[in-house]
């Protein structure tokens, strides 16, 4: 398994709340470095929500930009 892949695994894992503190701990530091990983994240709770029928609480153009300030708040 490639690295990406291990990083897009773990990262399925945090939109379904299933990660330990430690890998939760890389991916948040790696969604802070990586564009290309945060756009997955943000694909990852479209398609949770839409299977939620929940697509009220996604559709919003500044996710992106929420998602990138909360990261650089954390630790």
């Amino acid at each position: 398994m490639s690295n990406t892949d291990d990083m897009k695994e773990k990262l399925s894992a945090l939109v379904d709340n299933e990660l330990n503190d430690l890998d939760e701990r890389r991916i948040m530091t790696a969604l802070g470095q990586d564009v290309e990983l945060r756009n997955t994240w943000e694909r990852y709770h479209l398609v949770r929500s839409a299977l939620r029928q929940d697509m009220d609480s996604v559709l919003s153009p500044e996710i992106a930009a929420r998602v990138s300030a909360r990261i650089e708040t954390e630790p």
